[in-house]
């Protein structure tokens, strides 16, 4: 206890300074550039995790302005013997960002977004969130990054995992469009990674995972021009189930690479969705569509809009969605990657674990692949699966802690049931029931990516359940 109380003494000494700077605050009310300790009033909301079905308590977690903030953070968890972590967005699944009676770094208030003058590239602050992320590109000259969906996912870890979404098959992933990173290391030195410095650890950085290597404190994106996009939503009875899926996986994988489509697979009577968006007409687009618009009897909607409009519009992963009754959601989430398509008796099981299904929040979400994602070699950046023609993101919400057990069993169970089809988990989808995760995640790449993690982390500094070892 005397350890305890003394380093945090000695760290809200340390943070002093930073609190002392002129701060801004935020919408959502946590404190800026300082340290926030368990008898603040701030705490409870500085520790929440972004999947609620965790209650973790660190020992402080310093709320980083900028990048001195993180090397005297750092410093003073490595001076003292306490464990830290890194924090951005604070998505992860498993809430490996926090840990127990430990120093959170956390570099959310990081935020700036500078385009270069020639509007070819981006730096970004490593907190930065993605819809704002998008709001500002497109405010200085109608330019886009290739990323996901979730607007308030933070802009680190989801690079680092390697990142995809509506335009990947057009324009890469998220880790492609990474030029540079600036990361602090174990030994508190400021480092940068790019093809032409410090290479190897460039390559781990993209799609390696989020905090394995250190505590990244800028990227530098290349950015490129955008305008308007067309999009298109379909829905089947949930009856039609088994040939919508059949055709989907057929169609999705060779279509026209400005074309990138989801499909919703959800527990019945609910409808099968899919949304589509093409980097181009609509007209062009409904005659891409029309393979799919000829199975079962969907209904169809196409629309074009501005791609700023649509990243607005975006919705947030069902587990941000409002509290009912005022209790805030629980969620599992785990992945799996397709390779070849699905046989008939796959699609029966696919349907078998969707009818059993515990809640009607649960689904199974397939994002086709291919395109740009392919172009890219399996081992010429850290992110391993770039040969798949989709992936399978198995999701699970609830509102109740006693329904954890059922949830978290039925995911696991809906997962391991498509094993014999299917390879390899996504890594930004981390799953801590995933017991050869290693191969799972980074396939022949792990090897690597320990020689970087002894290069740059030797003495396992950065660790957590399903990092990477030295």
């Amino acid at each position: 206890m005397g350890t305890r109380r003394a380093f945090l003494r000695q760290l809200a000494a340390g943070a002093a300074l930073i609190a002392s700077r002129p701060s801004w605050a935020r919408a959502s009310g946590l404190p800026v550039c300082r340290i926030v300790r368990p008898d603040d009033p701030a705490y409870e909301a500085a520790r929440a995790d972004f999947n609620r079905r965790f209650d973790v308590y660190p020992r402080a977690i310093l709320f980083a302005c900028n990048t001195d903030d993180v090397v005297s953070g750092m410093r003073l968890a490595l001076d003292k013997g306490v464990d830290l972590r890194a924090r951005a967005g604070g998505h992860s699944f498993e809430a490996y960002s926090l840990l127990e009676d430990g120093l959170v770094i956390d570099v959310s208030q990081i935020q700036h977004v500078v385009v270069a003058l020639d509007g070819r590239s981006a730096r970004v602050g490593a907190g930065a969130r993605l819809g704002d992320i998008y709001q500002q590109l497109w405010d200085a000259g109608h330019l886009t990054i290739p990323a996901g969906s979730c607007p308030s996912v933070g802009i680190t870890g989801l690079t680092l995992g390697a990142g995809g979404g509506f335009l990947s098959r057009q324009r890469g992933l998220t880790c492609d469009a990474l030029i540079e990173a600036q990361m602090v290391t174990a030994d508190q030195g400021v480092v940068r990674a790019s093809e032409k410095e410090n290479p190897d650890l460039f390559w781990a950085l993209r799609g390696g995972g989020g905090g394995n290597f250190g505590i990244v404190t800028e990227l530098t994106f290349r950015v490129d021009p955008i305008g308007d996009v067309a999009v298109a939503s379909m829905s089947w009875p949930w009856e039609q189930i088994r040939e919508v899926t059949d055709a989907w996986q057929q169609w999705a994988p060779a279509i026209d690479r400005r074309l990138f489509s989801t499909i919703g697979l959800v527990p019945p009577p609910q409808a099968v969705g899919l949304f589509a968006l093409h980097d181009g007409s609509p007209d062009e687009l409904r005659a891409l569509i029309q393979p799919l618009a000829k199975v079962g009897t969907p209904e169809l909607d196409i629309a074009t809009l501005p791609w700023i409009d649509l990243t607005r519009g975006l919705n947030e992963p069902r587990s941000v969605l409002a509290p009912q009754g005022g209790v805030p959601p629980r969620f599992k989430g785990s992945s799996a990657y397709l390779y070849k398509p699905l046989p008939p008796e796959a699609i029966d099981t696919i349907v078998d674990n969707l009818t059993s299904a515990p809640g009607d929040g649960d689904l199974l979400q397939l994002d086709n692949y291919g395109g740009a994602v392919a172009d890219v070699a399996p081992d010429a950046t850290a992110f391993f699966h770039r040969g798949a023609l989709a992936s399978l993101q198995f999701w699970a919400q609830w509102y109740d802690a006693a329904e954890d057990a059922a949830q978290v069993a039925w995911v696991e169970q809906f997962r391991s049931a498509l094993l014999p089809w299917t390879r390899g988990a996504y890594v930004n989808y981390i799953d801590g029931d995933i017991a050869d995760w290693p191969v799972q995640y980074h396939g022949d790449n792990f090897d690597q990516l320990r020689q970087v993690k002894r290069d740059w982390d030797p003495n396992d500094v950065f660790h957590f359940p399903q990092s990477i070892p030295p």
